[in-house]
């Protein structure tokens, strides 16, 4: 808004000086020659002021807010259903861990050595689960860079895998029943990398929310 007004004071001052220029340059102009060329230049000038001022400040049809609360609506709708869930890892040794999407959480999991290390699997019912998410993911409404981030923890796939060593992965999933597990975009990834592509996702939400939620600066999702 501040940009704005520099604007506009910047344009009157140009709009006056134009109009000043043939009194105080060209001194051998007849007085009413001088007012005729400060009315043409001030004329033109004008116009390409005019034009200048309706692209910075016209928003065709509110078309500007009409996109920009639709990316919010997303964004509302993204981070509820994010607080929503919970991931179950199961290991091979019979344990087991639960983690949301909270950064002390994610934090806590990430540096478990035992564990981190371990390549994850993901089930089906992880891929069926996500349906709402990934159709935030696809939508044209939802800021680009929350659907880079997106497509990190939403797989287009899931590759079935039957033959693995059970010791060396872990089991991701929404509930307890699944049909199979198998690989997130036929990619092996690590519980470790998994995460951290969790939490960027967490700091992605959070920088649109702080620079376009109009929410105090000490939030934090």
């Amino acid at each position: 808004m501040k940009t704005k007004w520099y604007l506009i004071i910047g344009f009157t001052l140009i709009y006056i000086l134009s109009f000043l220029i043939p009194f105080t340059l060209i001194c051998g102009l007849k007085t009413e020659d001088s007012i005729s060329l400060a009315s043409s230049i001030s004329a033109s000038i004008a116009t390409f002021l005019t034009l200048i001022i309706v692209i910075l400040f016209f928003d065709k049809y509110g078309l500007q807010k009409t996109v920009f609360d639709k990316a919010q609506t997303q964004m509302i709708n993204l981070i509820d259903l994010i607080c929503d869930l919970t991931l179950k890892g199961k290991f091979s040794n019979g344990g087991f861990l639960n983690f949301n999407f909270s950064k002390s959480r994610l934090e806590h999991f990430k540096n478990q050595k035992d564990s981190s290390d371990k390549k994850v699997l993901f089930t089906d019912d992880y891929w069926n689960g996500l349906s709402q998410i990934m159709n935030i993911q696809t939508s044209v409404w939802t800021p680009k860079a929350i659907r880079q981030k997106l497509s990190s923890i939403v797989p287009n796939s899931i590759s079935e895998l039957k033959d693995f060593n059970k010791d060396e992965y872990v089991i991701i999933s929404l509930k307890d029943n699944y049909n199979f597990v198998g690989l997130f975009n036929d990619t092996e990834i690590t519980l470790k990398e998994f995460i951290f592509q969790c939490e960027e996702l967490l700091d992605e939400i959070n920088k649109w929310i702080k620079k376009y939620g109009g929410i105090p600066n000490d939030f934090e999702y």
